[in-house]
């Protein structure tokens, strides 16, 4: 008995016509790069995420000995803040790992997002040469977070929790989340793309993000929900939820990628550089 099959023939008026739609053509038709993508940056978390939940079994480990008295408040205190200050600035370190992932991964995921063919290992570690350097600046904000960290455990240990923790930590969290990582984010769409002076791409960067401020916000707005579920899970659940979100990742990069690419060609490439204006699109000029 022979197989039947849908004529499935491609046409022009099959193709992407605007970023919306290249989303969710990348996510039907290129799916096992995205999840290859994702192993990559999951396996890269190991260290990462080993060392995250070595601190939240301290942790519980020493409140269980000051609910049993085993511990006195001091030395609770003492044991607490060194475990924020040591295990933290490992995972700091650990995190130069998931960077080097990540620029492999972002190059592959911007070829797809404009129709390229994609050389998986080839691309990944051009990617890592090309990017490398450029995404490092991932690591100030991964220190901005560290230094957060430091303060609200100062707080807390200090018992200023209701009278400063708004102004000392919230806010300076909020500042990293919706101020410096959307501009860091556009500086590194701009190093995938072009060839500009670290002060030429910052400035862009900073002007981008003003100009569309609202798009940048509401992304991170999202971006940043899962913390919601982390803050609310208890120990185990926080390594899951953390660890679907690593491995989903590339979709955020993906929308990253394509948000990116509509603001440049609004700005930049519609002036300048034409031959990629709306590149990955089909549209009649």
């Amino acid at each position: 008995m022979s197989k039947k099959y849908k004529n499935t023939d491609l046409t022009i008026e099959d193709l992407p016509k605007n970023r919306k739609e290249v989303f969710f053509d990348v996510c039907k038709n290129r799916y096992r790069m995205l999840i290859f993508c994702g192993i990559i940056l999951l396996i890269s978390a190991i260290p990462f995420l080993a060392l995250y939940m070595t601190m939240l079994s301290e942790i519980g480990k020493i409140q269980q000995n000051l609910a049993s008295a085993v511990v006195t408040q001091e030395t609770y205190n003492q044991q607490y803040f060194q475990i924020n200050l040591i295990i933290p600035l490992f995972m700091l370190a650990s995190s130069v790992i998931i960077i080097i992932a990540l620029s492999g991964v972002t190059r592959i995921i911007h070829r797809l997002a404009w129709g390229e063919g994609v050389a998986f290992f080839y691309d990944f570690f051009l990617g890592i040469k090309q990017n490398f350097l450029s995404f490092l600046m991932l690591i100030f904000i991964g220190i901005s977070f560290y230094v957060s960290n430091l303060i609200k455990t100062v707080i807390l240990l200090n018992g200023l929790i209701e009278t400063y923790s708004v102004f000392y930590y919230y806010i300076p969290l909020f500042i990293n989340i919706f101020l410096f990582f959307p501009i860091v984010l556009l500086y590194l769409m701009q190093s995938v793309i072009y060839k500009n002076t670290f002060i030429g791409k910052l400035k862009n960067a900073i002007l981008l993000f003003i100009k569309k401020f609202l798009i940048n916000v509401c992304y991170m707005a999202l971006l940043s929900s899962f913390l919601i579920f982390i803050v609310f899970a208890t120990a185990p659940y926080k390594l899951i939820v953390v660890s679907i979100f690593i491995f989903t990742f590339p979709l955020w990069i993906l929308a990253y990628v394509l948000i990116a690419s509509s603001i440049f060609d609004e700005y930049i490439n519609i002036y300048n550089y034409k031959e990629i204006y709306k590149k990955g699109i089909y549209f009649k000029e």
